[in-house]
């Protein structure tokens, strides 16, 4: 059995006690099941908007928070980071502070890594800061590629920052919004072709698990301080929850267990997945 959490969105900040708390008790129930490996979605700090001088100051601290609230994480088991559009600082902004503080320094974005069965695939979901997209054609053709590639393992993820399925009013949120309106997009077809079975997210500071054909997109985030629209149902949403959440999944043969769970320890939303046939 292979046992992973997924989590995102903790968006670390200085001078702001309360906030690293809470964030700090979600990390620790999470270290404390001793998964097998640690995804985090994006948006690890909180990063600024603004490009004024002391933004690398404010950036160095927000990174000393990050890793000192996720160390209980670093000493049981591998973190898989996603960069989200706060990790991009920096003017005209970059992910190269990212990428240095997560161990990638001059690497790209976008990677795949397989762990006991689970393969990911992590992709950049960011267009520039504070925009959603996926309209990088290098990246497409890496993902097609990957995705399409004969592997052993059993259940296949892909993870970006930005959701795909979204209610048309977030559209801007959602990386749908650089692509054909109305349209499944460039991601979602190659998704489904591929049998990818989840496809993981944060960004919208809320918990939602949608469908869509064959595909399951899980939202979770370490915030709670969701976008007021996510409380109108979306077309494909079947589970909803605005507090703070993280996920757990267990593999086992050919099944998935799922879990979402409150910085409380709640569970409140449960299900299980049949894993889909993968290319060979």
């Amino acid at each position: 059995m292979t046992r992973w959490i997924f989590i995102s969105d903790l968006q670390l900040k200085p001078d702001e006690p309360e906030h690293e708390e809470r964030r700090r008790l979600l990390v620790e129930r999470v270290a404390a099941e001793r998964p097998d490996f640690v995804i985090d979605g994006g948006d690890h700090v909180a990063g600024q908007v603004n490009d004024e001088p002391e933004e690398a100051r404010r950036v160095a601290q927000m990174w000393a928070a990050y890793h000192r609230v996720t160390a209980p994480l670093q000493r049981v088991c591998p973190v898989i980071h996603t960069v989200g559009n706060h990790d991009q600082t920096g003017s005209p902004p970059t992910s190269d502070e990212y990428l240095r503080q997560t161990g990638r320094r001059g690497r790209r974005t976008y990677f795949p890594q397989t762990i006991g069965g689970v393969h990911m695939a992590i992709i950049d979901t960011t267009n520039g800061r504070h925009r959603a997209g996926f309209a990088d054609h290098e990246q497409a053709r890496w993902l097609r590629r990957d995705l399409r590639a004969a592997r052993q393992a059993r259940c296949t993820v892909v993870v970006g920052h930005y959701p795909v399925l979204v209610a048309p009013w977030l559209l801007d949120h959602s990386i749908l919004r650089d692509e054909e309106p109305g349209s499944q997009g460039l991601l979602l077809p190659m998704l489904l072709e591929a049998g990818v079975d989840l496809l993981l997210c944060g960004h919208l500071h809320a918990y939602e698990r949608t469908r869509f054909g064959t595909v399951t997109q899980i939202m979770t985030s370490a915030s709670d301080m969701a976008i007021d629209d996510m409380a109108k149902p979306g077309e494909y949403r079947v589970a909803f929850d605005k507090r703070q959440t993280y996920v757990r999944f267990a593999l086992e043969d050919s099944t998935v267990r799922c879990e979402a769970v409150t910085a409380d320890g709640e569970i409140i939303d449960s299900w299980t997945q049949e894993l889909l046939p993968k290319p060979r």
